[in-house]
């Protein structure tokens, strides 16, 4: 059985969906980082276990979960039809549902251009599973598709990220890294501090260049700089830029604390798909205030 570490990996998956990748992703992962316990229940259960206690005790070693997520994983049904995913008991909706509780970091890998669960499709208690970005993973490019797993892992491990895990799961829009697991207050404002005094000599932050952004990021920057006020905003076309140009945390609740340079704004999801035009205004004066303008 695995032993206790802040550093290990846990891979969930269902065998007769996608146990092969599992396998192979075991190896791979034993031989790009040596010395990281890598928890696959077959490997890592001695026969005559509990099945449960020691999924439960490979979960308290590994602050990163890899979900491997096939064609059949939602759909796999049990010998009365209903769907596995629907039971309570189900050995990978009790993985998922525990990493969740836990706040652990949680990163979907879809299997041969498999589709990423709706929320709406899911027990409640895996509705958060939903809400995280995915990576791919096919039989044509597996070797690309591998690296750029185990580069992001060997980043996590390297820089003591898991550890913090236990606390702040993080979900990624657009390959940055977007924190959940605190709860944000109110939206506020806070006035940048660049390190100087008000007066002259203080030192100012270089205007970013928003040429690195994509064009689809770019439209959106250039909606919120709109005069007055843009309409049609979509919240996740927002979400999606900010994750791009800083970092956000969204809590379980949804509410979402953003941070752009020196900025700092606390943000609650709007009920349709649109922003408001308050949010408007309060992100067009956070990105000013970061540096930013109209493209």
């Amino acid at each position: 059985m695995i032993k206790s570490s802040s550093r290990g990996l846990f891979i969930s998956y269902r065998r007769c969906d996608a146990g092969p990748y599992a396998r192979l992703l075991k190896v791979q992962l034993g031989r790009s980082l040596p010395g990281t316990p890598v928890f696959m229940d077959l490997d890592s259960i001695e026969p005559g276990i509990d099945f449960a206690e020691a999924i439960k005790a490979g979960l308290d070693s590994c602050p990163v979960m890899i979900a491997l997520i096939g064609s059949k994983w939602l759909e796999l049904c049990d010998e009365e039809g209903h769907r596995r995913i629907d039971n309570p008991d189900d050995f990978v909706r009790f993985e998922i549902r525990t990493a969740l509780e836990r706040c652990m970091r949680v990163i979907p890998v879809l299997i041969d251009g498999a589709n990423m669960p709706k929320y709406y499709q899911l027990p409640d208690d895996l509705g958060g599973l939903a809400r995280l970005n995915a990576l791919q993973m096919s039989y044509d490019r597996y070797e690309y598709d591998e690296s750029r797993l185990i580069s992001i892992l060997r980043r996590m491990l390297t820089t003591g990220k898991p550890a913090a895990a236990a606390r702040s799961r993080q979900y990624f829009y657009s390959g940055r890294a977007l924190s959940a697991g605190t709860v944000p207050r109110p939206l506020r404002m806070r006035p940048p501090d660049y390190g100087g005094s008000e007066q002259t000599g203080a030192h100012m932050p270089e205007t970013p260049e928003p040429e690195h952004l994509s064009g689809r990021h770019r439209d959106t920057l250039r909606q919120i700089f709109d005069h007055p006020t843009s309409h049609n905003i979509e919240w996740h076309a927002v979400v999606s830029l900010l994750g791009e140009v800083g970092t956000v945390t969204v809590s379980h609740d949804g509410k979402v604390d953003v941070t752009v340079g020196a900025e700092k704004a606390f943000l609650d999801p709007p009920k349709g798909k649109d922003i408001d035009e308050q949010m408007v205004v309060d992100l067009r004066r956070m990105l000013a205030a970061a540096g930013y303008q109209a493209p």
